[in-house]
């Protein structure tokens, strides 16, 4: 799926006439390393991945060669996705230990729909910094335990626990503990660009993704 993921990123900014090097400055990363994620040898955090395809004007259906609701035809599509098999959902390994699962969902709602695991000592950016993106998050925990910090609050999730909060709040969760975390996400993306990131005021740029839209 990685492999997939870094040729769907080529893909798409080739056929844009974007240059390796133009794409990674925008986005706020050297050239070497958006060509190792183009690769599959590095897998962008869950931020740098938001970032990346918003500014590629991308869903995630794209990255991965999916068709697209148009594509797939009325009917195919109204019975895909009103049930999805276990075996056929779309699925991304994140760098740090973070799995994303797309759930069920229609290719015209501005939601999506999410399985996330955490893996223990794993984290939601790269380095364990606070993040924040355009949109809104919602989730609720089936099992494990993560550590949510969210502006200058950190407060511990589990099972049964959940959240709703608003994704330009810098925010970041880890798995702190020794066995996974499992939730159910829901992502509800802005077309607008946020503004800066940060930590204390310090932090790389990200814009929301439709992030699993009907395909990933």
């Amino acid at each position: 799926m990685h492999d997939e993921l870094g040729k769907g990123l080529r893909r798409q900014r080739e056929a844009r006439g974007l240059s390796l090097r133009s794409v990674a400055t925008a986005v706020g990363v050297s050239a070497s390393m958006l060509s190792q994620v183009e690769t599959g040898k590095l897998h962008p955090s869950v931020p740098k991945l938001f970032e990346i395809a918003a500014y590629l004007e991308i869903s995630v259906d794209s990255l991965l060669g999916l068709p697209s609701g148009e594509e797939a035809g009325p009917s195919r599509l109204a019975v895909e996705r009103a049930v999805q098999r276990r075996e056929a959902a779309p699925r991304i390994d994140i760098q740090n230990g973070v799995t994303w699962e797309r759930l069920a969902s229609a290719a015209d709602e501005n939601v999506e729909a999410l399985l996330v695991t955490y893996d223990p000592g794993s984290s939601s950016s790269m380095d364990g910094k606070l993040m924040r993106h355009a949109g809104r998050e919602f989730g609720y925990v089936l099992e494990g335990e993560l550590t949510f910090r969210l502006g200058f609050e950190t407060m511990v999730l589990r099972k049964g626990d959940s959240f709703s909060f608003d994704a330009q709040r810098p925010h970041v969760f880890t798995n702190e503990s020794g066995a996974a975390a499992q939730g159910i996400w829901y992502v509800l993306p802005e077309q607008t660009s946020p503004s800066p990131t940060s930590e204390a005021g310090a932090g790389q740029v990200t814009q929301a993704l439709r992030a699993l839209q009907s395909g990933m």
